[in-house]
């Protein structure tokens, strides 16, 4: 399905449909799922071979999760205990970083599949998608803060101490960083493509990746998404030649996902040495093709 961000099903008995009560952002991120994941599963059913005249029985089958087998009403039950399933496996990893104890609203998931599935949502399944992501992003950060509530408060002081070291400049951002040597080069601006040497550690000085043993990295500074706000910013301060000492707090960096050997809510130490900066060319139209009748040769 479209959708990536999915959760448990619910065990109801047969006929009791949820109805959405939205009170909170769980709630609403729960219903934008189901809306989300419904208004395509009309098609979703049809690639798998499920007749929709039975879209009640899937739904049965998503909300009950009740084994089955057999015939094409069956089939229709069946396929929605292992979309639920689907669901709750998704949904832990993705949102609530695998803790159990935490939850979507269930009876709000399920009364948005069945309204999406049906075309009768309260939100349009494209302003749901495009909930997903944001709302997901916010409670999963809130799940993670209790989490990391010490390693979250550690980076802040020591973002706090390493401010008031010398040479140590911070920019509104909150982005720190300390001149190794000042390059004589023009300042980068966003339209620009950059090759930047760096080394990445976190505060206890783990270096986690490196480009000084390989090729220097190349970074369109017009792609806001291309590395992480605190790598982009500093660049974006930097003369060509400079070599700086980049301090990136948490929210300039990887924030509460992490990254692989990357703790959520870490601070991130980059050794950054600017190397060329040029104006990105700029996309040249589609030229026409022209064909001379003459030269071409009849069959």
């Amino acid at each position: 399905m479209a959708a990536s961000l999915v959760t448990a099903a619910v065990f109801v008995s047969c006929g009791s449909k949820p109805k959405a009560d939205l009170k909170n952002d769980v709630d609403t991120l729960s219903y934008a799922i189901g809306v989300a994941n419904g208004a395509h599963m009309k098609d979703y059913l049809l690639q798998q071979g499920i007749d929709t005249a039975y879209i009640d029985d899937f739904i049965e089958g998503f909300n009950e999760g009740v084994e089955t087998a057999g015939d094409k009403k069956k089939a229709a039950y069946v396929l929605g205990l292992q979309v639920g399933r689907q669901m709750s496996e998704g949904i832990n990893n993705s949102i609530f970083a695998g803790d159990s104890t935490e939850h979507v609203s269930y009876s709000n998931l399920t009364a948005g599949l069945i309204d999406g599935v049906k075309g009768k949502a309260s939100i349009d399944p494209d302003i749901a998608q495009g909930l997903i992501e944001p709302m997901a992003d916010k409670v999963h950060e809130n799940v993670v803060a209790k989490r990391y509530k010490k390693e979250k408060e550690e980076g802040e002081k020591w973002m706090a101490e390493n401010a008031k070291k010398e040479g140590v400049k911070t920019l509104p951002s909150g982005l720190q960083y300390k001149v190794i040597t000042e390059g004589s080069g023009a300042v980068p601006t966003d339209s620009m493509i950059v090759k930047v040497h760096y080394e990445g550690k976190l505060t206890n000085d783990t270096v986690f990746d490196s480009s000084f043993n390989r090729d220097p990295m190349t970074v369109d500074l017009s792609r806001e998404q291309a590395v992480i706000k605190g790598f982009r910013e500093a660049l974006l301060h930097m003369p060509v030649g400079s070599t700086w000492e980049v301090y990136i707090p948490q929210q300039l960096g990887y924030g509460a996902r992490g990254m692989q050997s990357i703790p959520p809510f870490a601070p991130l130490v980059f050794k950054l040495q600017l190397l060329s900066a040029e104006q990105k060319p700029k996309s040249q139209p589609a030229q026409a093709i022209t064909i001379n009748p003459a030269q071409v040769q009849k069959k």
